[in-house]
């Protein structure tokens, strides 16, 4: 990208086995690109932002959109080309946060109750629901599957066209039924319901409050134990290891699961499961 060089040629950054390096970058500079879905693609080309190169490893931009384009629409051939390229960097970003604040736990070298734990792995157990132990608080505070972030949003948020996601930047359809959080009434809402879809202020803040859902949500306890598996074994799960064990996601769990894979399978999103993002000059989109 002309404004911060190098961004494909910096070295790769393992987030799954290291701590990332989430809040060690420069300060991001700003970019406002003109011309919609259109305008992103061409700018992503025009700097040599492709998933082809991310499919064999190049490391991926740190572009962070606040919002959508507000002409997103599947009937273009690049809408899923230029949404997954806006959402892979804010995925790896998060997945970052979450790596950081594990290898802050394994570096205290605490292992035991909550109560006894050092200040910085307390605070990260209160942000993560737990008063027990670290072994507990360990098996919350671990990455999602690129692969399953990806493809989660693509289906909730039917590739960046909802009206959630263009009016409220509501990538995963997560529910609120406090009146107080910022939400938007469903389409065809059943007269004796009061669930809203929540709303956010940017498309990051969707996705960090996505990864905690399923990091904290007791619903996503079985999935998290398998991820523990993966991680006890030396091994890295993808979207179609865990999604059996996201039935509460959906109303209709077969049909959910069996929706996730096929995005998965036939959009080869396992690919960018070990993407990572460079360590160039971070830059923050408005469209």
């Amino acid at each position: 990208f002309a404004a911060a060089p190098g961004y494909l040629n910096s070295p790769v950054l393992n987030t799954y086995t290291n701590p990332g390096v989430a809040g060690s970058r420069s300060p991001a500079v700003t970019k406002t690109i003109q011309g919609g879905l259109e305008g992103v693609g061409r700018f992503f080309d025009q700097n040599g932002y492709t998933l082809d190169k991310m499919r064999v490893g190049s490391p991926v931009p740190p572009v962070f959109a606040r919002r959508l384009p507000n002409n997103m629409n599947n009937s273009v051939p690049m809408n899923k080309d230029v949404f997954l390229r806006l959402m892979l960097p804010l995925s790896i970003k998060i997945n970052e946060e979450i790596a950081a604040e594990r290898a802050t736990i394994e570096r205290s070298g605490y292992s035991g109750p909550i109560s006894g734990a050092p200040a910085a792995v307390q605070s990260i157990a209160a942000k993560y629901d737990i008063q027990s132990n670290t072994t507990n608080l360990l098996q919350r505070v671990d990455v999602l599957p690129v692969s399953l972030m990806l493809a989660q949003a693509g289906l909730e948020s039917g590739w960046g066209t909802s009206r959630y996601v263009q009016q409220g930047n509501a990538l995963y359809g997560q529910r609120v039924w406090d009146p107080s959080q910022p939400g938007i009434t469903p389409s065809g809402r059943d007269a004796d319901q009061n669930h809203r879809v929540r709303t956010f202020t940017s498309l990051e803040e969707s996705v960090r409050s996505y990864a905690k859902n399923l990091n904290t949500n007791a619903a996503y306890l079985e999935m998290r134990r398998t991820r523990a598996n993966f991680r006890r074994s030396g091994r890295m799960p993808s979207a179609r290891d865990l999604i059996a064990h996201l039935s509460s996601y959906s109303e209709d769990p077969g049909y959910y699961s069996a929706t996730i894979n096929t995005l998965v399978l036939d959009n080869r999103l396992t690919d960018f499961d070990r993407s990572r993002l460079s360590n160039g000059q971070p830059m923050n989109l408005y469209l």
